[in-house]
């Protein structure tokens, strides 16, 4: 080899050792996508799965469903002495001077939009045009068929399969409250009978303020319906929340608080119950408090939630609606129902 052609040789090799960085940068970073098993390209590429990693996390974070649709017992504004009862209470609540820690007019849930919960679910609305498929087959192969197929996405919820099938509930529903009997005229009730309060803590705080129905062991028409709606809606892949079922009618909701930024600010349940508002409502058995369980608990202790007799009447119950989460009644305030179910004969 000539001295000339030497010297070239030469002349690259110093050009790959010391030549520029960016073009040093360039041809790694080209083994690197090559697959090339370089120590740098081992890293870059178990940096890029860091990073798809943390994409994937994110991703799965938006893709998090959220209910749109609630099954409620509404009383819409129609239930009049209920209504001055428990906006009397706030009211009095309130007033108090100074005033009761984390108690705010935001947190009060109007009278209008007082309700009973069954169950909440994320639905869509089936587009114009769409055949109407069953949300479900009654048909034992049909559905090995469709668990067994894997490729097979589980088609939506939507809106129209959500009231069909509240709508096939109706018949088992009236057997319950009327007993079977066609001419009992009977009707459903809600006892508004004890006090309580849900997602509470050891500094004596709490979270959200309600009413409802006393648990007995004797399951009640009231409960025996809201249990069959709650568990046809889960059997049916409606409802997917683990939590079981609590018959309550919240009256005060931190979550509802404007102004105090995204992190919720508790109120003092002591306050409360201490409260002369409180007393003004107590019946005489609340000295001695019912002991229930705290919300998703199966058991409970004097140390978990005291719930206190009162009384704010029986609310008659005329229908199950489906509503829209959030929704507001331009006239009356209440939510605004898609569908629902009648619970009288006529």
């Amino acid at each position: 080899m000539s001295s000339r052609g030497l010297g070239k040789t030469a002349v690259r090799g110093h050009a790959q050792v010391s030549g520029s960085r960016g073009s040093w940068r360039r041809r790694n970073h080209t083994r690197v996508q090559k697959g090339a098993t370089t120590e740098e390209g081992n890293r870059t590429n178990e940096g890029d799965m860091a990073i798809q990693d943390v994409g994937k996390r994110q991703n799965d974070r938006v893709k998090r469903v959220f209910p749109t649709h609630s099954l409620i017992i509404q009383s819409k504004g129609h239930h009049r002495e209920l209504s001055r009862q428990v906006q009397t209470f706030t009211d009095g609540l309130l007033a108090i001077d100074p005033p009761i820690v984390g108690l705010d007019k935001t947190i009060v849930v109007e009278p209008a939009r007082l309700h009973i919960t069954l169950g909440v679910m994320h639905l869509k609305k089936m587009p114009k045009g769409s055949p109407s498929l069953p949300e479900s087959s009654t048909n034992p192969a049909v559905e090995e068929t469709r668990h067994s197929d894997h490729d097979m996405q589980e088609p939506a919820k939507t809106i129209e399969g959500a009231l069909d099938l509240l709508a096939s509930l109706r018949k088992d529903i009236m057997s319950l409250i009327t007993g079977g009997s066609a001419t009992s005229g009977a009707t459903l009730k809600v006892p508004l009978e004890v006090m309580g309060v849900l997602q509470s803590d050891k500094n004596q705080t709490a979270h959200v303020l309600w009413i409802g129905p006393k648990k007995s062991k004797e399951k009640s028409i009231l409960d025996q319906v809201a249990n069959l709606v709650n568990n046809s809606f889960r059997e049916n892949g409606f409802i997917t929340e683990k939590r079981p079922l609590k018959l309550h009618c919240t009256i005060l909701n931190t979550s509802h608080r404007k102004g105090g930024g995204r992190r919720r600010i508790a109120f003092s349940k002591n306050e409360i119950f201490e409260s002369d508002a409180y007393k003004n409502i107590a019946l005489p058995s609340s000295s001695m408090p019912l002991v229930l369980a705290e919300e998703g608990q199966e058991q409970a202790t004097q140390k978990t939630l005291t719930d206190f007799h009162v009384d704010f009447g029986r609310w008659n119950v005329d229908e199950i609606q489906l509503c829209a989460m959030g929704s507001r009644d331009a006239i009356t305030g209440a939510y605004i129902s898609v569908g629902s179910i009648k619970l009288t004969e006529n």
